[in-house]
């Protein structure tokens, strides 16, 4: 699925696709870590039956930039990134469905715009980072960063 789209905020270059025709109600994918937005290419089909559908590659996946840095790699920053891009399309409000990653961040925009998701799906995310989470994030971010996605097949 080749990047059909990008919007480019201050700080990062995100790609996304739209699937569906307009005047239906939004429906919002977010993918996992380490996978992209071709994560929900079989669903996309069934999905665009009933939903206008928006999926995006995260910051740093897929045909998206990384932006400016580690420091950036907040969930603040990718609720940010995902409040851009629903600015962006001009989606008032949708139906979010997240997969780990993508579902903490679903998490993250209930949390702070609570009139724009209408119904969230969240799978295999968590709402908390004890210490002993973000340190088992870290360890990975930095297997990936220093030798690809392939470094952390097995651990996960």
């Amino acid at each position: 699925m080749p990047a059909g789209n990008y919007l480019q905020t201050p700080h990062v270059r995100l790609a996304y696709d739209l699937h569906g025709s307009s005047g239906k109600p939004w429906l919002v994918l977010a993918h996992a870590l380490g996978a992209d937005r071709r994560m929900w290419k079989e669903q996309i089909p069934a999905f665009s039956k009933q939903f206008q559908v928006l999926s995006w590659d995260h910051r740093g996946h897929g045909d998206s930039d990384a932006g400016d840095g580690e420091t950036n790699w907040t969930m603040a920053t990718l609720v940010d990134d995902t409040t851009a891009l629903l600015d962006h399309l001009e989606i008032g409000e949708c139906t979010f469905v997240g997969l780990s990653l993508g579902g903490s961040i679903g998490l993250g925009m209930a949390i702070t715009h609570p009139l724009r998701i209408t119904q969230l799906v969240c799978a295999c995310a968590r709402a908390d980072a004890p210490e002993a989470y973000r340190e088992l994030w870290r360890t990975r971010s930095a297997l990936v960063a220093a030798g690809g996605v392939e470094r952390i097949v097995d651990i996960t």
